[in-house]
């Protein structure tokens, strides 16, 4: 009875492991896309000076908006501010950067180009209010670009601190790694590659000093975490020794890259020889050898930059 009922419980219970890992990654994400209302919103010039924002105590995170007036040049423009503002225990906090516009130019084809404007015009502050009260703004800076001005807004910081993040992370992993080694331990942990790589994702993401955060930053910050994380799993020494150690024990070994094949293109022993040579290993006799080694199994030559090898 109970391997009957079995087949109809996992569905189930699959749905539910996906649904809490989706809700658990996705909520810091909404909270920095969708912040709320602001709490505050101001003018921050050098003659607003002296005025105080009753926030009340916690987190913060001020929004710097700069504006900056229309220009017909194509010019490169650096707005430097500086802001000092006092808490309600006293305590003098100082906040400054850079924004501004860039121009560059695009190659479009083999001779086309085009220019391209890049605008940087907001960003973030965390400011920590734990004695509550009002923030005074005591002195404003503006230099770089004339008849700019800068406003900023108060928003309520909502999302857990980066420790939170990286031990929920870290917990996650570990559960969707013995979820892999439950469902097949000779396969590639791939539940626990994609929690790693979500977790590199949201804490590059949650971290970013973006002012107004969208999808583009979205998508950056998950190819970030997942470059990160590749690299990371590829370059360490126990995965490339078992991975060689499996090739001289099953000479005719089969190895799935999950991107071509497992086999080698052709045309790379040039490179092969080459990559040998540079580290002072005896050079293989074919594309499909290692450094040192000349097992006939073959290997990628571009596989520091993939995915743990899966071996079936």
């Amino acid at each position: 009875m109970h391997g009957a009922e079995a087949p109809k419980l996992q569905p189930l219970v699959l749905s539910a492991i996906a649904l809490a890992w989706i809700a658990t990654f996705a909520l810091p994400f909404a909270l920095r896309l969708f912040p709320g209302a602001p709490v505050v919103t101001t003018v921050l010039e050098p003659k607003h000076t002296g005025n105080t924002f009753p926030l009340g105590n916690g987190r913060f995170d001020l929004v710097v908006d700069a504006h900056l007036p229309m220009s017909s040049d194509r010019q490169n423009r650096q707005l430097y501010y500086a802001l000092t503002m006092t808490d309600g225990a006293g305590a003098s906090h100082r906040y400054d950067g850079e924004l501004g516009d860039r121009w560059q130019t695009r190659r479009l084809g083999r001779r086309g180009t085009a220019p391209v404007h890049l605008e940087h015009l907001s960003t973030s502050h965390e400011i920590d209010s734990p004695a509550g009260g009002s923030l005074r703004l005591d002195d404003v800076t503006l230099s770089g670009v004339p008849n700019a001005t800068l406003s900023g807004s108060f928003y309520r910081h909502r999302i857990p601190g980066a420790a939170w993040l990286l031990v929920g992370g870290i917990l996650l992993g570990v559960c969707a790694l013995a979820f892999d080694l439950w469902w097949d331990p000779r396969r590639t942990p791939t539940a626990a590659l994609v929690t790693a790589t979500a977790t590199g994702a949201m804490l590059v993401f949650c971290s970013s000093a973006a002012g107004h955060p969208g999808l583009r930053q979205v998508f950056g910050s998950t190819i970030v975490g997942g470059i990160g994380e590749c690299r990371r799993r590829v370059s360490s020494p126990g995965w490339r020794d078992g991975l060689r150690g499996h090739a001289r024990s099953h000479p005719g070994a089969q190895l799935d890259t999950g991107c071509d094949g497992g086999r080698e293109p052709p045309g790379t022993v040039r490179e092969s020889r080459r990559r040998c040579q540079a580290r002072g290993q005896a050079t293989p006799a074919n594309a499909a050898g290692s450094c040192g080694s000349h097992s006939s199994a073959p290997q990628s030559s571009s596989s520091w930059f993939r995915v743990p090898i899966s071996i079936n």
